[in-house]
């Protein structure tokens, strides 16, 4: 459905964390409708989450983890998937599931799209976020820190409806895989970022 503002009507539209709302067939549309409610001079700023969790070591691996790294599985993984570092499921689970009705791949896509829209002066910042306190830069530090608690809320509450009704995990799996994805998002060995 288009946007029901008026043509011209801001001088601003800030759209930040939506990518889960959005059809993956809406996307251009969504971008045309954003430029259609902007005046002339008007500014655009889009910020979402990639959540294709990375390790800047590459610690944060697909295959399981070997003995002698530094932190302690705690928890078996009870799924068909390969045994690897749970965020890497969880990450590739999420891409699946959402891929039946999103797009996961929309952060990475959205300047493309933004172009294709008509907007000019187009601007694509990637902008690394540690899930926990790591970095030996202050600022990344703090900001890990900071958002240590909303990735341990984020990995359940987002992954609850497309993980257990989508790919029909067990609540068990689900809340197993989630627990050990928590455990690794706050070890500062991972150094792990969505």
């Amino acid at each position: 459905m288009p946007f029901q503002f008026h043509s011209n009507h801001f001088d601003l539209i800030n759209s930040r964390l939506v990518a889960g709302g959005i059809d993956r067939n809406r996307w251009h549309g969504y971008m045309r409708d954003i430029l259609r409610c902007l005046r002339g001079g008007g500014w655009c700023q889009m910020v979402e989450l990639d959540l294709n969790a990375q390790s800047d070591n590459g610690t944060l691996t697909d295959s399981e983890p070997e003995q002698n790294e530094t932190w302690e599985v705690t928890f078996l993984i009870i799924t068909d998937s390969p045994i690897g570092h749970a965020l890497r499921q969880w990450s590739d689970k999420y891409l699946q599931a959402m891929s039946q009705h999103k797009n996961p791949e929309a952060p990475r896509r959205i300047a493309h799209w933004m172009r294709q829209a008509g907007f000019t002066d187009v601007e694509e910042r990637m902008i690394p976020l540690p899930m926990c306190g790591w970095s030996d830069d202050q600022r990344e530090l703090d900001i890990g820190a900071a958002n240590q608690e909303n990735i341990r809320l984020l990995l359940g509450s987002l992954a609850l409806y497309p993980f257990t009704e989508l790919l029909r995990m067990t609540i068990t799996e689900f809340h197993v895989l989630v627990a050990q994805a928590r455990a690794e998002a706050s070890n500062p060995a991972l150094k792990v970022r969505p």
